[in-house]
């Protein structure tokens, strides 16, 4: 019998040295190396989002500040191309009217018994040199009633048919509209020196049509306050908050709010109702585009119209001569960006001439102005209400 005498291996594998170096694991090194890199990509990754961030923040405040800019001096625009609208020229010969109207500033009101004057300023009245602008006419006013007129002849009342119409109750003025040799006239109808507006529909005699030839105008002016004066009246200025907390945080120091003030007719409450147009303004100029030769056309530019003998105009003198406002407002743009650089320390606010307007220095308003983004808002009118 034969005996198989050679080992056996069975089913015993063997793995291959090689094989067992390519299995290894990473090296503690590998893993750091690798760490690393990835906490490198992190970081730049989050510098580049903390970047974006900030420059969306910075974009996103100008377009707050450019958005209140437009929509508050637009405000401003339209109340300047009605300057006038609704004003009477001339008063009754033998009545001489008694209204009042708050003392704002120097040589700005024309009560009690002044013709109203359409536009002029308070040139260097308010904070920083700034300058106070004064607009009146009927629908100056706030409340619906002010933008509304009518016209009556012989013994009729013109009605529109719509929501346009006067409706009894309301505060209206009635003027008187003449044409003499070409010459236009509009006089205040009045009953007595206080009584220079009346209730719609006019009653009394003296408030309707004395001939059938006669042209009364009525303008609405206010809802149901008995009337202080035989107009409207809204001031434009710039002024500080009266509370902290209604001061943005992302205004410079030494800056201000433009306001809109109405001036209110119930002389029981606050004189002055202001509205907030634009936050951080650091200042306001107004320029006057006139016409001193009776051309029609702009011949000079002046920051107060000036009338005969040096004072203050008249109203006849505004309305001859005005034919251009120019408003030059200087805001901040957007909040503190330590990254940027204003180039120039000093901005003309104005045009035309170094006495007009004024060169404004940015430094007063503190050690970081140059950081702040500036704009120079610039509106130009041409009153269309104040000679016809």
């Amino acid at each position: 019998m034969e005996v198989d005498c050679e080992p056996r291996t069975g089913n015993v594998t063997h793995t291959p040295a090689g094989l067992l170096r390519e299995s290894r694991g990473f090296s503690l090194v590998e893993l750091i190396v690798v760490m690393a890199i990835f906490i490198i990509v992190i970081m730049a990754t989050s510098n580049a989002f903390n970047t974006l961030v900030t420059h969306s923040i910075q974009q996103t405040k100008i377009a707050e500040s450019q958005t209140g800019g437009i929509v508050g001096l637009e405000m401003m625009r339209v109340d300047l191309e009605h300057a006038g609208y609704g004003l009477p020229w001339s008063f009754p010969s033998d009545i001489t009217p008694t209204y009042t109207e708050p003392n704002l500033g120097a040589s700005l009101t024309d009560a009690p018994s002044g013709v109203p004057r359409a536009v002029h300023t308070g040139d260097h009245q308010g904070p920083g040199g700034s300058d106070r602008l004064v607009i009146r006419s009927t629908v100056a006013g706030t409340d619906a009633t002010a933008k509304k007129w009518t016209y009556a002849t012989d013994t009729s009342l013109k009605k529109w048919n719509s929501a346009e119409d006067l409706q009894a109750g309301e505060k209206v003025i009635v003027v008187r509209s003449t044409n003499v040799d070409g010459v236009q006239g509009k006089q205040l109808v009045m009953k007595s020196a206080t009584e220079f507006s009346t209730t719609y529909p006019p009653t009394a005699a003296e408030f309707m049509p004395q001939a059938p030839t006669d042209l009364y105008l009525v303008y609405g002016v206010n809802q149901s306050t008995a009337l202080a004066r035989p107009f409207n009246r809204v001031d434009y200025y710039i002024a500080t908050p009266l509370k902290a907390e209604q001061i943005p945080q992302r205004c410079a120091p030494n800056t201000y709010t433009l306001y809109k003030g109405v001036v209110n007719h119930d002389t029981t409450s606050a004189a002055v109702t202001a509205y907030p147009l634009l936050d951080c303004v650091a200042d306001m100029q107004v320029i006057f585009g006139v016409d001193t030769n009776g051309d029609g056309e702009v011949d000079d530019h002046v920051n107060t119209v000036v009338g005969v003998g040096g004072g203050p105009a008249s109203a006849q003198e505004i309305r001859d001569q005005v034919k251009e406002v120019r408003v030059y407002v200087l805001a901040q743009e957007g909040k503190l960006d330590r990254s940027f650089t204003y180039p120039n320390q000093k901005v003309r606010v104005g045009d035309f001439a170094s006495d007009l307007g004024q060169e404004f220095d940015l430094s007063t308003i503190g050690a970081d102005w140059q950081h702040y983004r500036w704009r120079l808002y610039t509106i130009v009118v041409n009153p269309k209400n104040l000679a016809n």
